[in-house]
């Protein structure tokens, strides 16, 4: 039988000892407008809450922008300000009030963006000169973040958090030793983080990655997880429907315990990631 999100407001409405449940979310009820106003929340927290098989996707990004770079006069001389860059080809490139964290590279040059003109107009400080103001075709130029790291790439549409990244050095190999971040001295590490709408990477100009992603299908979902979503939501609509604290902390508590199960449960399915016992009894090894 389908699962739907009604179901799992009744479910939460039964558990808090509801004498009758909703027939639809939209229903004209405090209970209904409650689990409505909701539901959406606790499931992206349940989602965020742990690596879940069964939402687990991967992904190879690109640091690859859309246009054509055009740099304008000055781009060409370093310490040069207010050098005009436009994009052709596309309708948008330039992200308003966000841009300005990052600089632009490509034909042998780097220029900070000070100030985004419009969607495909930007103002920047040319830090190193480009080798001339010829146009830059898309995947010879890239967005770069400000310092740290070297590329950025976009977040998936239905991502919701990353938990891995493939290095470059892997890519290809046949190895044992394979995505272990136990050793900040391991020289297949690699460093991936999360700032606003983008992964941000030392390794490109493309990306493998391992990430949540957003299942709206609960048909898709574990029941183990659906258990735990079920408890987070009894937990937030407990005071507008039985109106105790005390149930409140009750159904928390409660929510945390089918949590820690289905995370173990969860855990346990597959074979188990690699600790890097053997790397670190190997390098002991006479």
């Amino acid at each position: 039988m389908a699962i739907t999100t009604l179901d799992i407001a009744n479910r939460a409405l039964l558990r808090l000892g509801a004498k009758y449940v909703i027939s639809s979310l939209s229903e004209d009820t405090d209970r209904a407008r409650v689990c409505n106003i909701e539901m959406d929340p606790c499931r992206l927290e349940t989602l965020r809450a742990h690596p879940w098989h069964h939402a687990r996707r991967r992904a190879k990004l690109t640091s690859v922008v859309p246009g054509t770079l055009n740099p304008g006069s000055g781009a060409d001389t370093q310490g040069s300000t207010g050098v005009t860059f436009t994009l052709t080809g596309v309708t948008a490139g330039f992200l308003a009030d966000r841009d300005e964290d990052f600089v632009l590279v490509g034909n042998s040059g780097r220029a900070r963006i000070a100030e985004v003109v419009s969607p495909t107009e930007v103002l920047a400080e040319i830090d190193t000169a480009f080798a001339d103001l010829t146009a830059i075709a898309s995947g010879d130029w890239r967005f770069s973040p400000l310092w740290e790291f070297t590329y950025r790439y976009a977040l998936p549409a239905n991502y919701l958090r990353s938990w891995d990244v493939q290095p470059t050095s892997l890519r290809g190999i046949a190895t044992t030793a394979v995505w272990w971040r136990g050793i900040t001295t391991d020289v297949f590490a690699s460093v991936l983080k999360r700032e606003g709408d983008f992964l941000m990477s030392l390794d490109g100009p493309t990306l493998y990655t391992a990430y949540t992603a957003d299942r709206e299908d609960l048909n898709t979902w574990d029941p183990l997880s659906l258990s735990a979503y079920v408890g987070l939501l009894c937990s937030r609509i407990a005071y507008s429907v039985t109106g105790s604290l005390q149930v409140v902390r009750t159904e928390f508590d409660a929510y945390r315990a089918i949590l820690a199960e289905a995370r173990s449960m969860d855990g346990q399915e597959g074979t188990p990631d690699d600790s890097g016992s053997d790397m670190l009894i190997a390098s002991r090894m006479p």
